[in-house]
């Protein structure tokens, strides 16, 4: 969550201008299933943080499949892969380029690709 919090914070100084994080979106009482739902239907990209944990998660996975099947319909890049510490990628995500993280003396580096992929200059 660290990482996650700083890159979110970093990506909004810069002019992203929304940034949607489970933590910050989904209060007590909502569902989880929905305000997730809701969050990807509302983001054009859908940035996954891979780690040894994440790519092994039963909530990574299932929102990895939405995002990729939107993808795959749409034509367009939906999926950002962030590596945030050397694990063995999902095989669908084998043939993307990734954003790697995992140094944290090119964190700056990979922001900058990110944002320019976010078409923020």
């Amino acid at each position: 969550k660290p990482f996650v919090r700083r890159l979110r914070g970093d990506l909004l100084a810069h002019g992203v201008p929304r940034v949607w994080l489970d933590e910050a979106e989904i209060d007590i009482g909502d569902s989880l299933i929905a305000k997730i739902d809701e969050g990807m239907k509302l983001s054009r990209y859908i940035a996954v943080v891979l780690s040894k944990k994440s790519i092994d998660a039963p909530w990574v996975k299932k929102e990895l499949d939405v995002a990729m099947n939107r993808e795959i319909t749409s034509g367009e890049v939906v999926v950002l892969p962030l590596l945030y510490e050397p694990c063995d990628l999902p095989e669908f995500l084998k043939g993307k380029m990734y954003a790697d993280f995992s140094k944290p003396d090119e964190y700056e580096a990979m922001l900058a690709k990110l944002l320019r992929r976010l078409r923020i200059t």
